[in-house]
């Protein structure tokens, strides 16, 4: 299936817009180069993501089911489901996980390379007794040097609403057989989301901020400068550096945090998010356009963002 995000890039994407541009769309940019790409509306968007095997955008509804959109909003549901929690990818096998919020079960949904037709699966359904609430997912990258996950494994978040809260780790190619990674030991309050990187586990808390999962599964506060998260609810880690990328609803905006002084700094802001927005913010990478997708699921929109790779170098560090 053709890349629909890449037949229809604007052709003014040279020309990027300057750090603090105010777009009609109400949107700042705060950091410099980025424009927006796509911005369409969507009925309570949850974890919205680019699927890198077909460039189209797979996004759960926090009223239920999973669809597949275009780049201007025109959408088809895939799978019927109840409240989404959150969407995670698997670049091994291009699967695509969702979290059942309320039944606390994951769903695998692989899409048929020809057709483009969706099939899904119970894949992960017992993670403990009683109440269970998944959440975050996210792939265990390949450059992962920790102990507590594997390389190839999916990891997710129970975001402990009546119940534990606990992260969980379990396998992109066979059902079920989920780890117990970190058990409910009062670190974590609201664990809504979580990303990988070398050694790093990050977890977006909510109003704790971030938590860092460290090796030997303790579990410590991200002490950032410039700026205090106060509704943490989506991380993803950059593909051009070591930095976090954070999604804050009370500050309404996506931050860049450098994991080496903790500096964060504004991306984008006026993002009109508020409420309920878990895994709110995910990347893609094609080698030559970077784009960040961010979920504004109260404001019941879908916002793409764009910076060609020329304009960068180092990491974003030297425009």
């Amino acid at each position: 299936m053709k890349s629909i995000l890449s037949v229809i890039l604007f052709a003014c994407l040279i020309c990027s817009q300057p750090a603090g541009a105010q777009l009609g769309s109400g949107v700042m940019t705060n950091e410099e180069g980025w424009i927006v790409e796509s911005d369409f509306a969507f009925t309570s968007p949850m974890s919205a993501l680019i699927r890198p095997d077909d460039g189209l955008i797979f996004l759960g509804a926090r009223t239920g089911n999973l669809f597949r959109s275009d780049a201007q909003g025109n959408s088809e549901q895939l799978v019927s489901t109840t409240q989404v929690a959150g969407v995670g990818y698997d670049p091994a096998t291009g699967a695509i996980f969702l979290s059942e919020d309320f039944p606390g079960n994951i769903k695998r949904v692989d899409i048929d390379p020809d057709t483009g037709a969706a099939s899904a699966q119970n894949w992960v359904t017992g993670f403990h007794s009683g109440d269970d609430d998944s959440a975050g997912i996210a792939a265990v990258p390949s450059d992962y040097t920790g102990t507590l996950l594997l390389p190839g494994d999916m990891v997710s978040t129970d975001r402990g609403f009546n119940g534990p809260n606990m992260i969980y780790t379990w396998s992109s190619d066979t059902p079920e057989n989920e780890i117990l990674v970190l058990d409910d030991n009062g670190s974590l309050v609201d664990p809504f989301d979580i990303a990988v990187k070398g050694q790093t586990i990050a977890i977006a808390d909510f109003n704790e901020g971030i938590k860092l999962l460290n090796d030997d599964g303790s579990v410590s506060p991200l002490v950032t400068a410039g700026v205090s998260f106060m509704a943490a609810q989506g991380v993803v880690f950059d593909t051009r550096s070591d930095d976090l990328l954070v999604l804050d609803t009370a500050l309404d905006g996506v931050y860049r945090v450098d994991m080496t002084t903790g500096q964060a700094t504004a991306m984008f802001s006026q993002l009109g998010s508020s409420g309920t927005n878990w895994g709110g913010v995910n990347i893609h990478d094609d080698g030559s356009l970077q784009r960040i997708v961010v979920s504004v699921t109260e404001g019941d929109r879908v916002l793409v963002f764009s910076g060609p790779d020329f304009l960068f170098i180092d990491g974003f560090e030297s425009p």
